[in-house]
């Protein structure tokens, strides 16, 4: 995917990491040992064009990704204004696909893309079980969320399905982009 720094003033990526030990034994050994330790989860917004971390966030590990990331969004929106940044576009991984997370974004007036599990929601679902390509746009109803957005599903070259959400329009963001 081309992203286009100027076209959208700052891109802005989430990354989520758990505090990783140094072989998968190691792991199970950790974690059988100190079962109420609590392992820490730590949440960033990254600017794309330049690799800098911009917004951290440290938390326990049973707080969700998309839990904090909402957690941080909205002060982290209103920094990036009064520095100018009126456009920002929010790019986020498939740990973070929650509907909550889009309402947060449209309620802030930003846009985001974020890349989908298959069972986000069924039509979707559907789909991608029937293995076809879709650009449409999604009316979500539900007493936590309503909102609107677009669906992107396309096919990777290893025949898995890239199911992103979008609040970008297709002039804004191409199927071909």
């Amino acid at each position: 995917m081309k992203i286009i720094p100027t076209i959208f003033g700052k891109v802005i990526a989430s990354l989520a990491e758990m505090v990783r030990l140094f072989n998968y034994q190691m792991n199970v050994i950790f974690l059988n040992f100190f079962k109420h330790v609590s392992l820490p989860r730590i949440v960033q917004y990254v600017e794309l064009t330049t690799d800098t971390i911009v917004a951290p966030c440290i938390a326990p590990y049973a707080i969700s990704e998309d839990a904090m990331a909402r957690g941080i969004l909205p002060d982290f929106v209103s920094r990036m204004r009064s520095y100018g940044q009126a456009q920002q576009l929010y790019v986020y991984d498939r740990g973070f696909a929650s509907h909550q997370l889009a309402m947060e974004h449209i309620e802030l007036e930003v846009d985001f893309l974020v890349r989908l599990p298959r069972n986000f929601n069924p039509k979707i679902e559907d789909l991608v079980n029937q293995q076809q390509e879709a650009d449409f746009e999604i009316e979500i109803k539900r007493q936590d969320a309503n909102y609107k957005a677009r669906v992107v599903i396309k096919y990777l070259t290893s025949g898995h399905p890239l199911i992103l959400l979008t609040s970008l329009n297709s002039e804004a963001f191409s199927t071909e982009d």
